[in-house]
């Protein structure tokens, strides 16, 4: 008995033993594949924020914009997003080089500033985002100009669905197309909101623009950092060599230099300001360093009577919609409930 136990005793350590063994070497083969899969995992992650920065940012945006509830539009080959899906309609446009991106985190503080049957519509500009690019020919470079892009808008904005009066909120070139739409279509706009508006050709000749031809006509890295640093009157976070490379070439390869050359003298609205019929509120940062806070005293001088307000922002620069959108939800708001004051 004593014979036969130990030999019993010793197959079931050597079970074990081999059982053990066979556990061990799995789970080190299985260590290895993973720490082999997170090393490819990880130098293909780092392959692509080196190569591919901006569009992993637009992928993230575009994320961003599902998790908000965001619905694509296109009409007249212009692609917008809408939240909400009534029949009156606050349109929203940015500024140049800029997407509608720029209006995402400020979309549903806007959408629960209106009644249940408002969409918030926020619009790409011709050339800009993921709208189509106008041909490369002097009739398509005309499509540029801020006249034909309001007259384009306005289209698309019909064409959408959006019945009745609007409310436009336009920024910087936004605000430029915007203030067009009102003189075109007073009939069809509830008010406007403008932010850091252009479109003065008094502007142009501030002594404190920037050099267009610098910042946007021929721009460099250092054009495109300085353009950053101007629009925003706090620090924002620093971007690699290779990420300012990156949007460089976006830049070049976008309709940016074409939407300035686009521009005639009868975009200008020095002449048609004073037609704007709707409550008209323009917001401006104080800190703004693209179009400086003085040069605003030029939408006052050319048209005291369609501005209802005028109002200046602290600790903010050439983008309320990003560093103080509160005032333009506050704006849009007492629009809709006070109409001038």
């Amino acid at each position: 008995m004593g014979l036969n136990g130990s030999s019993h005793s010793d197959s079931v350590s050597g079970s074990v033993y081999k059982t053990r063994m066979t556990v061990g070497l799995f789970q080190k083969r299985a260590m290895r594949w993973v720490v082999l899969g997170l090393l490819v995992w990880g130098v293909s992650a780092f392959l692509a924020v080196r190569l591919f920065p901006l569009q992993i940012r637009t992928s993230m945006e575009n994320y961003r914009a599902w998790r908000l509830g965001l619905i694509s539009v296109n009409a007249e080959k212009l692609h917008g997003q809408s939240l909400g899906l009534g029949p009156r309609c606050l349109i929203l446009v940015h500024g140049i080089g800029d997407t509608n991106a720029t209006w995402h985190r400020l979309m549903p503080k806007l959408k629960e500033a209106l009644e249940p049957d408002w969409r918030v519509l926020a619009w790409e500009l011709p050339g800009h985002g993921r709208s189509a690019r106008p041909a490369p020919t002097a009739e398509g470079t005309a499509e540029l100009r801020p006249r034909l892009m309001a007259e384009r808008l306005r289209r698309a904005a019909r064409e959408a669905g959006c019945d009745g009066k609007s409310l436009w909120v336009g920024n910087s070139l936004g605000g430029w197309v915007a203030a067009w739409v009102g003189v075109l279509f007073p009939d069809e706009v509830q008010g406007l909101v403008l932010l850091s508006p252009a479109g003065l050709e008094s502007q142009a000749r501030h002594p404190k623009m920037p050099s267009p031809a610098g910042l946007l006509e021929n721009p460099t890295v250092e054009s495109i950092q300085e353009f950053r640093a101007r629009a925003f009157a706090k620090k924002q976070e620093e971007y690699p060599q290779w990420v300012w490379q990156a949007a460089l070439e976006r830049i070049r390869s976008s309709s940016v230099r074409r939407t300035r050359a686009a521009v005639t003298p009868e975009d200008t609205l020095d002449a048609s300001l004073g037609k704007i019929n709707a409550p008209t509120i323009v917001i401006w940062g104080k800190q703004d360093r693209i179009l400086p806070l003085e040069a605003s005293q030029d939408f006052r001088r050319v048209a005291p009577e369609s501005i209802s307000s005028f109002r200046e922002v602290d600790d903010c620069g050439h983008l309320p919609q990003k560093e103080c959108p509160e005032s333009v939800v506050t704006a849009v708001k007492d629009i809709l409930r006070f109409g001038t004051f």
